[in-house]
């Protein structure tokens, strides 16, 4: 059941994330890669992503410290920093036919629910 709704959410999420990308200021994958060609744009966007990735991770903390479901489950033992959320963006793209206009925000959610499934 969690899955299904994990599903439901995600979709929701790349359609309305994709929908409202230009108004609401969010990075898509092509933007991602672009900048990886321009190491100033490089910086802000792995500033941004693990600002992304700290808030998803807080928040899943907070709703497990108050019994509620998340949507992924980090292991204590494993540490997520900039780095890692830029692993797991990339190995997600790799594995999956992501749209280029897809938000990457929805990206780093869907590899940290793949990545840290809660059972």
């Amino acid at each position: 059941m969690q899955r299904l709704i994990t599903a439901i959410l995600f979709t929701a999420t790349l359609f309305t994330a994709n929908a409202h990308s230009a108004a609401t200021g969010t990075m898509s994958v092509a933007d991602y890669e672009a900048s990886k060609a321009d190491n100033k744009s490089w910086q802000v966007t792995q500033v941004y992503l693990n600002g992304v990735g700290v808030g998803a991770a807080l928040t899943a903390a907070t709703l497990a410290q108050k019994s509620r479901p998340t949507l992924f489950c980090q292991p204590e033992a494993i540490e997520l920093n900039s780095k890692s959320y830029l692993k797991l963006i990339d190995a997600f793209i790799r594995k999956n036919d992501i749209p280029a206009d897809t938000a990457i925000e929805s990206v780093l959610i869907m590899a940290l629910v793949v990545a840290f499934p809660c059972s």
